[in-house]
């Protein structure tokens, strides 16, 4: 085998055309491929390097097309050395979206074994600067009125691409919009960028940015246009909407709207827009397209928890009961301690989407030697869904208290409650940070059904945050107090006890409490906490270590934290987390398995 190579020249050498240069690394990789290319002939694997570019080695692999080919199928020495030159230009192009504008760039090819080996040598140089920036307006928002020029000094203030900072493509497009969205957001459905430029100056490496939004027109809300309605009422829909003909336009606003039609239990999907034209800004209809849920359904559910062992539960839900916009929602349950049965009915939404309901559930239960016989009737209005809920509510609860052979204590309640839950977290079903705060209060006079005056308070708090490396730390406490009234004369359910998987692991369900004829009862003080760090094995599993306190009493004098330490699994999974806990605890000096899934908010 022999090649013929003919190469231009001239008096002062050889290969001094750019065809002969060319020419001259072709037969030179083509040599190479004779004596140690892959058997396949003229193809073959190579091995792609980068040098020099620091923290952008891993951004100029994802992206070039070389890279992306070293992991592929060989390749013939006329397409590697077409990506070999498309290389330094692409490598530029990635490069100046960070700010590296002038990068000096060089590639080399060698052989190695049976392969190539192709490098990627970069110099990035200084990064280009931000020297100024220009914010203009035009639109309803460059009006001179004290109002307009206060937005306009507001989105100048917010501008985070400050003056010596790096020039990088993606945070100069990302501020762009987000200046633009906040037009879009309100009052400006049609706000759009009519100049965006980005001036470089390759030699002095400074970056003169300049952006010109047009705001249009200022938007207002029509009348609701409501299509998808078949079951329910237009009346129940309009009762759940805060909007108002004439208001300015608001994002927020429709995406509220939505929320609550979809979290009022009758909509499985709720889509709020507008046509947004600028001829035509004023008392714009709103478009609301529903998609509603059955009218009726059936849910039942079996599970198991070391609390409660076994349980069976069936929920009914009638959207429209009686031909009414109610909801009912009515249940069973069954577990080895408990048997409860109940209903609750929430009526349509008042102005502002508070929900007034009413409610009654009777519960028979025997934990800890001590056996409940209670009624409970629920009056409540709730704010409307959202991470802060704020509930008020006038319950008046009766029981029969059963404790070994003393006489059945008669027990009942009327009281006023409110309640604030606020919610924190990334996720609920599958949290990583965030926290939870639950406050609840409720008061009852003497002589309204109480036998003294009574007021109980209940706090319980959460917290999730990652530690180091793959740890990830847990907090709970809880506290609860009853004033005024004893023991005797307080419902149970208005009492204290602890104990099991969610609350002081180590101890058995609701078994810490007050002493009384062998049988533990509800306290009127309570106080828990609990640690917990987990260690991430994988995305599905950790290991848990973790230390509970916790006790309820009749009084803090005759409080005593009992303290229990243990380690756990946790396997995370779409539905929460499933916890398996073995906790030793410093009372009893015996272990104690848990199970439980999902976290306690």
């Amino acid at each position: 085998m022999y090649f013929v190579v003919h190469f231009p020249v001239n008096q002062r050498g050889f290969f001094s055309s750019a065809r002969g240069k060319i020419c001259l690394r072709i037969l030179l990789l083509s040599l190479s491929m004779m004596f140690a290319a892959p058997v396949h002939g003229q193809t073959g694997r190579y091995e792609f390097i980068i040098s020099g570019a620091e923290a952008f080695s891993t951004l100029l692999e994802t992206h070039l097309d070389i890279s992306q080919r070293s992991q592929g199928e060989p390749l013939a020495l006329e397409e590697l050395q077409h990506l070999i030159d498309k290389a330094p230009e692409q490598a530029r192009q990635i490069l100046a979206t960070e700010g590296y504008f002038s990068p000096a760039i060089r590639t080399q090819i060698e052989t190695i074994n049976t392969n190539w080996r192709v490098s990627l040598h970069i110099d990035l140089g200084p990064p280009t600067l931000i020297d100024q920036f220009t914010l203009l307006f035009d639109g309803a928002i460059s009006e001179p009125i004290p109002a307009q020029i206060e937005r306009q000094e507001a989105l100048r203030q917010s501008w985070q691409l400050t003056a010596g900072s790096r020039f990088r493509q993606a945070d100069w497009d990302k501020e762009k919009n987000r200046l633009l969205q906040n037009l879009v957001q309100r009052d400006y459905p049609a706000a759009r960028m009519s100049e965006s430029e980005a001036l470089i100056d390759p030699q002095t490496r400074r970056a003169s940015l300049l952006l010109k939004l047009d705001s249009g027109p200022a938007f207002t809300f029509g009348a609701l246009q409501i299509s998808g309605l078949q079951r329910y009422s237009r009346a129940m829909v309009e009762s759940l909407s805060t909007l108002h003909v004439g208001e300015p336009y608001s994002q927020d606003k429709l995406t509220e709207l939505q929320s609550r039609l979809q979290e009022s239990g009758y909509f499985q999907t709720a889509f709020a827009t507008i046509d947004v034209d600028p001829a035509h800004p004023l008392q714009v209809p709103v478009k609301l397209e529903l998609n509603e849920n059955a009218r009726r359904n059936l849910a039942l559910g079996i599970g198991f928890s070391t609390d409660v062992g076994a349980h069976f539960q069936s929920k009914w839900r009638d959207r429209r009961w009686l031909d009414h916009d109610w909801l009912l929602d009515a249940q069973v349950q069954l577990d080895r301690q408990t048997r409860l049965a109940g209903g609750e009915m929430t009526f349509p939404a008042r102005e502002y989407g508070w929900y007034p309901s009413l409610a009654a559930h009777f519960e028979r239960s025997d934990i800890a030697q001590e056996v409940n016989d209670k009624l409970r009737l629920d009056a409540r209005l709730k704010s409307p869904p959202q991470l802060d809920q704020l509930v008020w509510g006038l319950s008046w609860l009766t029981e029969n208290q059963y404790v070994a052979t003393s006489p059945v204590n008669h027990r009942q309640a009327l009281i006023a409650t409110v309640s604030l839950t606020q919610r924190r977290f990334d996720d609920l079903i599958k949290p990583s940070h965030g926290y939870a705060l639950m406050l609840e209060a409720a008061v009852g006079p003497r002589g309204l059904l109480n036998e003294a005056h009574l007021l109980r308070l209940h706090g319980l708090a959460s917290a999730l945050t990652p530690l180091s490396g793959r740890w990830q730390g847990a907090l709970r406490a809880e506290f609860g107090q009853v004033f005024w009234s004893q023991r005797a004369q307080t419902p149970s359910e208005l009492l204290f006890r602890t104990g099991g998987d969610l609350s002081v692991r180590g101890y058995a369900f609701n078994s810490l409490g007050v002493q009384e004829l062998g049988a533990t009862v509800g306290g009127r003080v309570l106080a828990v906490f609990s640690a917990e760090a987990v260690y991430q094995l994988s995305s599905g599993f950790g290991l848990a270590l973790f230390h509970d306190a916790g006790n309820a009493a009749d009084r803090w004098q005759d409080f005593h934290l009992l303290q229990a330490s243990g380690i756990g699994g946790r396997w995370f999974t779409p539905v929460g987390a499933i916890k398996l806990d073995l906790a030793f605890a410093r009372a009893t000096r015996h272990p104690r398995l848990h199970f439980s899934v999902g976290y306690g908010f």
